[in-house]
């Protein structure tokens, strides 16, 4: 699908949702604005769009629900904190409890973290991770319990304060995985439910991927032509 998107002049998207929800299905991305103004441009339903994405194979439960999503690499520091300010569909500001990796941030400052990475609010009060990658804050919403709970298509148990740190801090998605896996093993477990590969679709149906998308493309345009 990010194939399909960027080739219709559409980058922008693709590298945001690369960034922040890399590996993503479209169904967990039905409630993106920009992706659903695409899918209504070219005729498309999310249900359409998302038989057109592959399953991505062998990869691990760390890797679909926390590595690849989060960017551990490029993480130089991960600071907890509490919601102080906010929030806005812009930012929230959140006071620095402890700090971990290198930064220029101390105890006692307000910092301001413009990504949040799961859905609906994060109100005053409430602990957080914010994970610095350069002048890019990422703010990580924690249960209030200290635990970290992921949203994504596979099922995996909470994962500890300083368990999600270690994986953010990891220099390589390997690092990112083993830091989970110790938490529990369940994280490194595959989200292939046999060793098929979760049935690549583009391997199946023996096509390579500048011809599926070559076809896809045709039948898109070819839709849109009708509905106009």
């Amino acid at each position: 699908m990010a194939r399909l998107i960027e080739s219709t002049g559409h980058a922008a998207l693709v590298a945001r949702v690369a960034t922040h929800r890399n590996f993503a299905l479209v169904r967990e991305l039905e409630g993106d604005a920009a992706l659903q103004a695409w899918l209504d441009e070219f005729g498309l339903t999310a249900a359409e769009a998302g038989r057109i994405q592959p399953e991505y194979c062998f990869l691990t439960k760390a890797e679909d629900c926390f590595c690849n999503q989060l960017g551990s690499e490029g993480t130089q520091a991960v600071l907890e904190g509490v919601v102080v300010e906010g929030p806005s569909p812009e930012e929230v500001g959140v006071r620095v409890d402890a700090v971990h990796g290198t930064t220029t941030a101390k105890v006692g400052d307000m910092v301001t973290a413009d990504v949040v990475h799961r859905g609906g609010e994060t109100p005053i009060g409430h602990p957080v991770l914010v994970a610095q990658a350069g002048d890019f804050n990422t703010l990580i919403s924690l249960e209030l319990d200290d635990q970290f709970v992921a949203a994504c298509s596979s099922e995996v148990p909470p994962l500890a304060k300083e368990a999600a740190i270690a994986g953010l801090l990891a220099e390589s998605d390997a690092q990112c995985i083993a830091a989970l896996k110790e938490e529990s093993s369940v994280w490194g477990e595959s989200i292939c439910e046999d060793d098929s590969g979760c049935g690549c679709v583009a391997q199946e149906r023996g096509a390579s991927g500048p011809l599926l998308v070559s076809t896809v493309l045709l039948l898109v345009f070819a839709r849109r032509r009708r509905r106009r």
